[in-house]
């Protein structure tokens, strides 16, 4: 079956799928205690990346329902429509394995743009908030509006990027990945870097 493919970070740390996210915290933090690379052999340092990949999964609310639906969705949702197609179809075996596969590849499909959709909506919120932000900061400090909310911009823009994306899912390349974070810290470090300098000029200025 499909899930027996898969890896089973519930069992991993030794829950059940209606482990809580507190449960979920004890069993990796007790596990990794006794799996930890600095105390144990090579399968002990295997364990360890094992629980730690369950625990990363399982404790990030959108990851723990995709892989939720990837582990549950081919045996639990579409029994019934297993079963119809089955009555329909007797006389080839692999009918239903394939709507099965064919429709757990569409929920997961879904899910992805849903949270992708979602992970853009809120870096653009994001970032126009931190720009209209530096462009009211430029107001009270009495310059350009324009400069201040484009530092405002870069930070939210940064932040937002970081925070929702995870750059491996668009940049394979450990390289590249590298590049990409050090350009995003770069931009984030100039716009902090201009807000201070303008406030420095500003305390210069009125003294």
């Amino acid at each position: 079956m499909e899930q027996s493919e898969m890896k089973n970070h519930y069992q991993t740390l030794g829950l059940t799928p209606q482990a809580s996210h507190e449960e979920i915290k004890k069993a990796y933090f007790d596990l990794a205690k006794k799996y930890h690379p600095d105390a144990g052999d090579a399968a002990e340092v295997r364990k360890f990346h094992e629980l730690t990949e369950a625990y990363k999964t399982l404790t990030d609310k959108e990851l723990r329902q995709a892989y939720d639906l990837s582990l549950k969705s081919g045996l639990e949702q579409i029994d019934h429509v297993e079963e119809e197609l089955t009555q329909k179809n007797p006389a080839d075996p692999l009918f239903s394995k394939q709507k099965r596969e064919s429709y757990r590849d569409e929920e997961l499909r879904e899910f992805h743009q849903n949270r992708f959709k979602k992970a853009v909506f809120r870096v653009i919120l994001l970032s126009i908030i931190f720009s209209l932000l530096g462009a009211f900061f430029g107001i009270l400090l009495e310059h350009p509006t324009l400069i201040t909310g484009t530092a405002g911009l870069l930070i939210g823009l940064s932040l937002s990027i970081r925070k929702n994306f995870d750059l491996s899912s668009f940049f394979p390349s450990a390289k590249q990945q590298k590049k990409l974070k050090l350009l995003l810290w770069f931009a984030m470090t100039v716009g902090i870097l201009y807000f201070v300098g303008l406030i420095l000029f500003s305390i210069l200025s009125s003294g």
